[in-house]
């Protein structure tokens, strides 16, 4: 059985892709900060350790990662402002990469496939 580990389950695209991959007897563990199989932050460096740490103590094998968590949103520039953007760039990049980097031994060792799945979204 594969296993896939998943980020941003509780909702949204991440939530869809783990229920499909569920039902095709996929073994799917999820990450997210409210909740899933592991609690992960991905604005918090030290989030993103302890969940690195919970992976290799409990998943041997990992076939693949998702990473799905995303956000940022703007409208407008008048709802723009520093703090929410800094967010944004930890969830859709920063975050990513430092899970991936605290994984890399293991991902390179098993040949784990990593899909980063990003959307834009564009307003006028």
């Amino acid at each position: 059985m594969k296993t896939i580990l998943i980020t941003w389950w509780s909702r949204g695209l991440g939530k869809e892709l783990a229920d499909v991959c569920k039902e095709q007897w996929y073994t799917v563990f999820s990450l997210a900060r409210g909740g899933g199989d592991i609690v992960c932050d991905l604005t918090d460096k030290q989030s993103i350790e302890d969940a690195v740490a919970t992976i290799m103590k409990d998943i041997p094998q990992i076939d693949c990662i998702i990473n799905c968590a995303g956000g940022g949103e703007i409208e407008s520039i008048d709802t723009f402002d520093f703090d929410h953007a800094d967010e944004a760039r930890k969830v859709n990049t920063l975050g990513h990469a430092y899970l991936i980097a605290g994984l890399r031994d293991q991902i390179k060792s098993q040949w784990t496939d990593v899909m980063t799945i990003g959307a834009t979204i564009g307003y006028k």
